[in-house]
């Protein structure tokens, strides 16, 4: 009976330290926010051309990230993709990339693919012109932010291929699990294609979901915790006017 109750609690120690791996990230130095540590909220700031970031985005005695968000347009200064602004559709066309990223008035962050977004009950392909509409309805009641890019983790499953002569770029990623937990990489000085970076992510935290951020020339990360900020991008504030939208992350 012993051995048999030492069994078991061994097999129910392994379980929950899996269990907890995949719902949780660690601690780590490329990992720029993590939401297992405090409470977090999200938010979705589009910019006007030529505005640059403002100044006062980071909250008091709160540690607040801003980094870029989805990619901009080369032809003008605005997101590229499905964008919604708090329930209102900026731009409600799909583009190719098969990830959406939505934000809830609360600040709460979910991942999504746009073939299957689930959502509060409800199943959408967005690809679907009459499912997406339907989902623009919604979204306008709730006052959900959204914005579209690159996922490179699906459903667990590695999302991108790996492609010679690939573009080397430092990364940034959002990646999610399925309790809703989620953390911001960063390669930091690394340059790497989106194949090794969607890699690392998955061999670090496994994680369920995983999103691109717009990098290279439009990179702006900024950190500030204790009331301290730290420049953790290329871009200086002063020179992000060609930024057309940005994610505000506060954490308590």
């Amino acid at each position: 009976m012993r051995r048999f109750h030492f069994i078991y609690s061994a097999v129910f120690i392994v379980a929950t330290e899996q269990a907890q791996a995949t719902s949780c990230s660690n601690a780590s130095d490329d990992l720029l926010l993590n939401s297992c540590e405090a409470s977090t909220h999200a938010a979705l700031v589009l910019l006007a051309p030529d505005d640059a970031i403002p100044g006062d985005l980071a909250a008091e005695d709160k540690t607040t990230l801003v980094v870029t968000g989805a990619y901009t347009s080369g032809e003008k200064v605005e997101p590229e993709g499905f964008v919604m602004d708090h329930g209102k559709p900026y731009d409600p066309y799909i583009q190719g990339w098969d990830g959406l990223m939505l934000i809830t008035p609360e600040g709460d962050l979910t991942l999504h693919h746009v073939a299957r977004v689930k959502f509060r009950g409800s199943l959408s392909n967005l690809r679907d012109r009459a499912q997406r509409r339907a989902f623009v309805a919604r979204a306008k009641q709730l006052g959900l932010s959204a914005i579209q890019s690159h996922l490179l983790i699906t459903d667990g499953a590695l999302d991108v291929r790996d492609v010679s002569g690939a573009r080397r770029f430092r990364r940034r990623i959002v990646f999610s699990y399925e309790n809703g937990n989620y953390g911001i990489y960063d390669s930091g000085d690394r340059a790497l294609t989106l194949f090794e970076a969607g890699k690392e992510v998955q061999e670090k935290y496994a994680p369920h979901m995983a999103f691109n951020l717009d990098m290279g020339s439009y990179d702006y990360c900024a950190l500030t915790r204790d009331g301290h900020e730290n420049v953790c991008g290329k871009l200086a504030r002063s020179n992000t006017d060609k930024l057309s939208n940005i994610l505000v992350f506060t954490q308590d």
